[in-house]
C-alpha cells in the first residue's frame, strides 16, 4: 500500500514541477485501451485454440 502510495505522490511531484512523463500518455492509454485489450485476448484465444499457442 505504501509503495503505491508513494509511487503516486512521486509523479504528483514531478507533473506539479514540470516534468513530462516518461512514456507519452496517449500511446499508454490505447495499451490499456478495453477495445485493444479484447483484440489481443480474442487474437489469443484463437492462437491457443489453433495450437499456435
Amino acid at each position: 500500500m505504501f509503495l503505491a502510495v508513494d509511487s503516486v505522490a512521486d509523479s504528483l511531484t514531478r507533473a506539479l514541477a514540470g516534468e513530462t512523463p516518461p512514456t507519452e500518455p496517449t500511446k499508454r492509454a490505447e495499451r490499456y485501451d478495453w477495445d485493444s485489450v479484447a483484440d489481443q485476448a480474442e487474437k489469443a484465444y484463437e492462437r491457443a485454440i489453433d495450437g499456435r499457442w
